[in-house]
């Protein structure tokens, strides 16, 4: 098709701005820029670099969503996956390096949970294992903890979501692994996409 062939590259000037992000975010951010200064150039948007640098604080409900509730840090994430494991792994570390970290997640059963395990027991010491309510994609939490030979287990949602506020030294308590468990516990901290 004869069509030009345009590669993002990071921009060093949105630095400060990439010092927050992981690869990946910087990756996807860099592929917007990429679009929106070339239809700037061809006149078709009107982009200045306020507007550019401001879209970097747009944040997707439950991707690296952090807040505060009850003194801990709660992060929420989607990663489903073993790159979206790396990468949030990556996140957590480039801005919680000092704090302690535990891991609530579960996982469907169609993923590669043996490799995504391993970087969870490799990264993490405090892991906990909850139900996805009436999802049978989700794995049976004890199924899960005995697949990879770790985690504590919960068999009610809300009661394990309460007992690791109530009962974990961390400071900040990472939920993540499917898109189903988030969506519950975004609804047991009222937050909602």
């Amino acid at each position: 098709k004869k069509a030009p062939l345009f590669f993002a590259t990071p921009s060093l000037a949105m630095q400060p701005i990439f010092d927050k992000m992981n690869s990946a975010e910087i990756e996807n951010f860099s592929i917007v820029l990429k679009v929106l200064n070339t239809l700037n150039e061809l006149s078709l948007v009107a982009f200045n670099e306020t507007k550019i640098a401001s879209l970097a604080t747009l944040k997707l409900p439950g991707r690296y969503e952090s807040f505060l509730f009850k003194k801990k840090i709660i992060f929420l994430d989607v990663a489903h996956n073993h790159i979206s494991y790396l990468r949030l792994i990556e996140k957590i570390k480039k801005i919680y390096p000092s704090q302690k970290i535990a891991i609530a997640f579960n996982s469907s059963r169609d993923k590669d949970i043996k490799k995504m395990g391993e970087l969870i027991k490799q990264n993490f010491n405090e892991i906990y294992i909850l139900p996805v309510p009436g999802n049978n994609r989700i794995f049976n939490p004890v199924e899960l903890s005995e697949i990879l030979n770790t985690g504590k287990t919960f068999s009610e949602l809300k009661i394990g979501i309460e007992s690791i506020l109530k009962n974990s030294p961390a400071e900040v308590i990472i939920f993540t692994g499917s898109f189903y468990l988030i969506g519950e516990v975004g609804r047991f901290f009222n937050r909602h996409a």
